[in-house]
């Protein structure tokens, strides 16, 4: 049997998040019922559901190369910085925090679980 976790962000404003995601970062965008819409890159995927007074989450999202990440859409590292935090942890990882529209964070780790450790 196989299993899949599919994190939830509850967002304020559907259109205005749908386009955050599709357009500054990358992802496609299926819609699900009038106020759920999945968001996908690669093997990522989440939804983001529309509810009034939400509140923020956070999410992490493991990739081999931030810079890969971005490609498709040429991003460069000063329009990464307009998009969130970039740093690297205590253990040379790189990461990209990113809040959305409604404050959620994902952040892109490049490596693995086991690296953060």
């Amino acid at each position: 049997m196989t299993m899949q976790i599919i994190p939830v962000f509850k967002v304020t404003n559907l259109a205005k998040s749908k386009e955050f995601y599709t357009k500054r970062l990358g992802f496609a965008a299926n819609d699900i019922a009038a106020d759920c819409v999945a968001i996908q890159k690669k093997d990522a995927i989440f939804h983001l559901m529309e509810r009034p007074g939400s509140q923020n989450a956070h999410c992490r999202l493991f990739v081999e190369d931030i810079g890969e990440f971005f490609t498709e859409r040429e991003t460069s590292l000063e329009e990464w910085k307009t998009l969130g935090k970039l740093w690297l942890s205590a253990n040379g990882q790189l990461i990209l925090a990113i809040k959305d529209t409604d404050g959620n964070t994902i952040e892109l780790i490049e490596g693995n679980q086991q690296q953060l450790d």
